[in-house]
């Protein structure tokens, strides 16, 4: 909060207004967010804590929805985001976010992923959306396949076409998946997961998985955030409305 002038009449002259300005009150745990900004077409993707994006195929910004998104059209179109140590969510409480909507549902197409290479490692943690419109999360041992743990919500959580927010979250043992601000899944936390500090996180697909993987549809926004459960105790909320706030 800060202090800002108001003018008051009469008697009491001129004072000052307590006024709570707009702001992320866990900017500082954030390791990890795409706004998706800057002009349509555009290939220049941001993350605003400063790691290095990568687009691949025809993955661009596109604002045909009357806001800014990143477009994959499900065919090699993917982000990477270099490696940084934010990313390493092997310990303690943490908070994933995606926010966008889907053109179809098609196989198991990828959200977000980290450190999963199909036939070398599991993923440390990965979303994905099934085709019968589960969200699906995996934790596991990214630097191996020994420890994997998978977690869904029921079929018919997504539909194609109807924006979405997806939370999955870790709240001291206790992980739990939301789809826009209802809870979708709890339980245990039972794998181990590890983190290999050689790969990037992927977004809109995973690394060596097949074609039909890849995530067809627009992504709004993508936040990661370490060391706190943003969303505990399974209590409903509203999610936010990107872009969002980058203090």
């Amino acid at each position: 909060r800060r202090m800002i002038p108001s003018i008051h009449y009469g008697q009491f002259g001129i004072g000052t207004l307590d006024v709570a300005v707009a702001g992320d009150p866990f900017w500082s745990y954030v390791t990890v967010l795409l706004n998706m900004g800057g002009s349509d077409g555009s290939t220049a993707f941001v993350d605003e804590k400063g790691n290095a994006v990568t687009a691949y195929g025809n993955a661009q910004i596109d604002t045909s929805l009357g806001y800014n998104t990143g477009l994959f059209d499900g065919s090699g179109d993917y982000l990477t985001v270099a490696y940084s140590s934010g990313m390493d969510l092997s310990s303690g409480d943490w908070t994933i976010e995606v926010w966008g909507v889907s053109n179809s549902l098609s196989d198991n197409q990828t959200l977000i992923c980290k450190d999963g290479q199909a036939g070398v490692s599991y993923p440390q943690y990965t979303i994905y959306v099934t085709s019968v419109g589960k969200v699906a999360g995996i934790i596991g041992t990214g630097t191996g396949t020994s420890s994997l743990q998978f977690i869904f919500t029921p079929s018919g959580a997504l539909t194609a076409g109807v924006p979405f927010h997806i939370a999955m979250c870790l709240e001291g043992t206790t992980l739990r998946i939301y789809i826009d601000g209802i809870q979708q899944y709890f339980g245990t936390k039972t794998a181990t997961m590890t983190n290999n500090a050689s790969k990037p996180l992927y977004v809109a697909y995973q690394h060596g998985q097949p074609s039909s993987f890849y995530f067809d549809g627009h992504q709004r926004a993508v936040r990661i955030t370490k060391g706190v459960c943003r969303f505990s105790g399974g209590t409903s909320f509203t999610p936010e409305t990107p872009p969002l706030p980058t203090s």
